[in-house]
Protein backbone atom coordinates (compact mmCIF):
# COMPACT_ATOMS: atom_id res chain seq x y z
CA UNK A 1 0.00 0.00 0.00
CA UNK A 2 1.16 3.38 -1.00
CA UNK A 3 1.72 6.48 1.33
CA UNK A 4 2.11 9.47 0.82
CA UNK A 5 0.22 12.45 -1.50
CA UNK A 6 -0.70 12.77 -4.84
CA UNK A 7 -1.27 16.22 -6.55
CA UNK A 8 -2.14 16.23 -10.00
CA UNK A 9 -0.35 13.04 -11.54
CA UNK A 10 3.15 13.57 -9.15
CA UNK A 11 3.42 11.42 -6.11
CA UNK A 12 5.55 12.67 -3.06
CA UNK A 13 6.10 10.49 0.26
CA UNK A 14 6.57 13.90 2.36
CA UNK A 15 7.34 16.87 2.15
CA UNK A 16 10.84 16.26 1.99
CA UNK A 17 10.29 14.29 -1.34
CA UNK A 18 8.06 16.90 -2.54
CA UNK A 19 11.07 19.41 -2.60
CA UNK A 20 13.66 16.56 -3.88
CA UNK A 21 11.36 16.39 -6.75
CA UNK A 22 10.25 20.37 -7.26
CA UNK A 23 14.12 20.70 -7.16
CA UNK A 24 14.53 18.74 -10.21
CA UNK A 25 11.74 21.22 -12.33
CA UNK A 26 13.84 23.80 -11.35
CA UNK A 27 16.91 23.19 -12.06
CA UNK A 28 17.51 25.75 -14.79
CA UNK A 29 17.79 27.91 -11.62
CA UNK A 30 20.71 26.24 -9.90
CA UNK A 31 23.65 28.26 -8.71
CA UNK A 32 21.62 31.15 -10.39
CA UNK A 33 21.83 33.49 -7.10
CA UNK A 34 18.41 32.87 -6.25
CA UNK A 35 16.56 32.87 -3.40
CA UNK A 36 13.68 30.46 -1.87
CA UNK A 37 11.01 31.55 0.32
CA UNK A 38 8.85 28.97 2.28
CA UNK A 39 5.74 29.66 3.93
CA UNK A 40 5.35 28.62 7.81
CA UNK A 41 5.99 24.91 9.11
CA UNK A 42 5.04 23.16 6.24
CA UNK A 43 6.85 25.10 3.36
CA UNK A 44 9.94 25.61 5.13
CA UNK A 45 10.66 21.41 4.69
CA UNK A 46 10.14 21.99 1.22
CA UNK A 47 11.66 24.92 0.61
CA UNK A 48 14.82 23.24 2.53
CA UNK A 49 15.48 20.71 -0.32
CA UNK A 50 14.98 22.89 -2.90
CA UNK A 51 17.23 25.56 -1.85
CA UNK A 52 20.42 22.54 -0.63
CA UNK A 53 19.86 21.37 -4.72
CA UNK A 54 20.03 25.00 -5.70
CA UNK A 55 22.69 26.16 -3.58
CA UNK A 56 20.14 28.75 -2.79
CA UNK A 57 19.37 30.81 0.04
CA UNK A 58 16.30 30.08 2.22
CA UNK A 59 14.15 32.24 3.93
CA UNK A 60 11.09 31.57 5.70
CA UNK A 61 7.48 34.07 5.37
CA UNK A 62 5.69 33.58 8.54
CA UNK A 63 1.68 33.87 8.28
CA UNK A 64 -1.24 33.52 9.84
CA UNK A 65 -4.16 32.24 8.10
CA UNK A 66 -7.53 34.58 8.50
CA UNK A 67 -10.48 32.10 8.53
CA UNK A 68 -13.92 33.17 8.36
CA UNK A 69 -16.04 30.28 10.86
CA UNK A 70 -17.92 27.27 8.04
CA UNK A 71 -15.86 28.38 5.32
CA UNK A 72 -12.89 25.59 4.85
CA UNK A 73 -10.54 28.54 2.49
CA UNK A 74 -8.80 31.19 4.73
CA UNK A 75 -9.87 34.69 3.22
CA UNK A 76 -6.73 36.37 4.03
CA UNK A 77 -3.12 35.55 5.67
CA UNK A 78 -1.30 38.47 7.57
CA UNK A 79 2.59 38.40 8.22
CA UNK A 80 4.79 39.09 11.37
CA UNK A 81 5.06 42.72 9.95
CA UNK A 82 1.29 42.94 9.79
CA UNK A 83 0.95 43.00 6.19
CA UNK A 84 -2.64 41.43 5.00
CA UNK A 85 -2.72 39.47 1.65
CA UNK A 86 -6.81 38.41 0.49
CA UNK A 87 -7.61 35.33 -1.20
CA UNK A 88 -9.63 36.62 -4.00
Amino acid sequence: MLRGTMIGNMYFKNRADAGRQLAEKLEAYKRSNCVVLAMNSGGVMVGAQVAMALHADLFMLATEEVKVPGEPVAIAAITTDNNLTYNP
